[in-house]
């Protein structure tokens, strides 16, 4: 059985070298973590959000329990592994800061669009609107 998989992880190294730097989101960091014990790579955690609270304020506002206090733990963790975390706003930072993460180990990539080269298509939208 090794020696079948062996060749398989040749081919991953191989494909490793060809990147610079790996973005993964929260729910396949693991995969990301391993690329970096085998190849060096920097990995990067890309957060859209601050899930955890996002499930606590559930929690609170609706009284049904959810696991945020597990998914806090591990998004601690994976933020500890990673070289970097993205964040999408100064809030979603000051949150995390709060919570432990090192500033330093934080980028914020606001989410936003370019209105000027993207306009809305008034005819599309009277077509979608008469629908």
């Amino acid at each position: 059985m090794l020696m079948k998989s062996t060749p398989s992880l040749i081919r991953q190294l191989q494909l490793l070298r060809r990147y610079d730097v790996i973005i993964s989101e929260l729910g396949s960091a693991w995969q990301a973590l391993c690329s970096k014990q085998i190849n060096r790579v920097p990995v990067v955690l890309d957060e859209h959000n601050v899930e955890w609270d996002l499930m606590r304020q559930r929690e609170a506002s609706l009284g049904t329990p959810h696991p945020w206090r597990r998914l806090r733990s591990y998004e601690r963790i994976c933020q500890a592994a990673f070289d970097n975390t993205l964040v999408v706003s100064a809030i979603d930072k000051v949150v995390f800061e709060e919570d432990g993460t090192p500033g330093e180990k934080m980028t914020v990539v606001p989410n936003g669009v370019d209105t000027v080269a993207f306009r809305p298509n008034a005819e599309l939208g009277q077509k979608v609107r008469s629908e």
